[in-house]
């Protein structure tokens, strides 16, 4: 069977704007392992005052980045909270998070994320499952060597074992990422607000706040 001349030109210029094309696409794809420190601080209150406990956690995750407009992150991190009062016990808190970013620009991104976290106690450990939706703004300085860096979301499903759903459950978080290849670096600021339904005992809230560091290297270099 012949083949037309004209479509023999098409069909060799398509695949070669195939190849072209196909070869950026897997430059692009990116792992970012990292390392982190953070100080956390957890208060309860359960209408008879504030429960606080604080402490440092231990963490790692890894950001997988196979597009230039798609971000895939699993992070994990635990530690002992102590109380600032001999009245409360210490608590370990665990924690284990899957996000995922989906880029509208370089400089907005729509997340979405799930998490298992809990924390244990010498009486008992309460266990969280939730699910966040937020976005995520960017804003290069230094000439792209850092970046400044706003989150905010709100976690339409949580679940604690234990306890009602809350009413209201809302999450921010703010900083700087610096980018000097193939190292890589943040210092953040996050905060975490949860109103449950009010009971005999009164309004419950629950809130975590966490200033972190972290490091890491991204491959390829």
């Amino acid at each position: 069977m012949s083949v037309c001349p004209r479509w023999t030109l098409v069909l060799v210029v398509a695949a070669a704007a195939g190849g072209l094309s196909t070869r950026p696409m897997q430059a692009q794809i990116t792992a970012t392992p990292s390392v982190f420190v953070a100080y956390v601080n957890h208060q309860v209150d359960e209408g008879f005052g504030d429960e606080r406990t604080s402490g440092p956690v231990l963490g790692a995750d890894v950001r997988v980045a196979p597009t230039s407009w798609t971000e895939v992150t699993l992070t994990g991190y635990a530690g002992t909270l102590t109380p600032d009062s001999g009245q409360f016990d210490a608590r370990r808190m665990s924690d284990l998070e899957l996000s995922g970013s989906l880029f509208a620009t370089p400089w907005l991104a729509f997340q979405l994320e799930a998490r298992a976290r809990s924390y244990t106690t010498s009486l008992a450990r309460q266990r969280w499952l939730s699910l966040t939706v937020g976005g995520e703004l960017r804003e290069p300085m230094f000439d792209g060597a850092a970046q400044a860096v706003l989150r905010v979301g709100l976690l339409p499903a949580v679940d604690v074992s234990g306890l009602p759903s809350p009413n209201f459950a809302g999450t921010a978080a703010a900083g700087f990422q610096f980018l000097r290849a193939p190292l890589t670096g943040s210092v953040m600021f996050s905060f975490e607000r949860y109103d449950f339904p009010t009971t005999s005992n009164g309004p419950r809230s629950e809130q975590v706040a966490m200033v972190t560091a972290q490091i890491g290297v991204r491959f390829p270099r």
